[in-house]
């Protein structure tokens, strides 16, 4: 069994607008080092994380994100076992930063590279939310 979070939160003010490529680094080895996969998306401010793989490494990296002081109303949108996971890896995609020179897990976001960055068979709280996520931060997907 592979656990399951969806949560989404806001950047602080007081933080930068999306984190440094540092940051992005820093995510992607943690997650490659306690076998997390999934996907980040940072827009307006905005972020919406999905991860899966053991639990104790799943509760902790959310646990990251909703005490860290950068992150503010730190939500679980959906929270669940499932018997597959979703995704090979764990990527992060960034609106207005193109990191992916400096990160091999960051991508440029934008709506051509979401609906890449997607499963080919997403679960449909997954393709809701990413089309809610990007509709929310104007990046005008209406995928099926």
């Amino acid at each position: 069994m592979v656990y399951q979070i969806y949560f989404s939160g806001h950047v602080c003010r007081e933080s930068a607008a999306e984190p440094v490529a540092g940051d992005a680094m820093t995510a992607v080895k943690i997650c490659k080092m306690y076998d997390v996969t999934g996907l980040t998306l940072f827009s307006e401010g905005s972020f919406m994380t999905v991860i899966e793989g053991p639990r104790t490494a799943v509760t902790a990296i959310y646990e990251f994100y909703r005490t860290d002081g950068r992150m503010s109303d730190v939500k679980v949108m959906v929270s669940r076992e499932s018997d597959t996971r979703e995704f090979n890896d764990f990527r992060i995609g960034f609106r207005h930063w193109d990191f992916s020179d400096a990160c091999s897990g960051a991508f440029q976001l934008n709506e051509r590279s979401l609906m890449s960055s997607l499963p080919t068979n997403p679960s449909t709280e997954l393709r809701v939310l990413t089309n809610t996520f990007a509709r929310v931060t104007a990046l005008q997907v209406c995928a099926a």
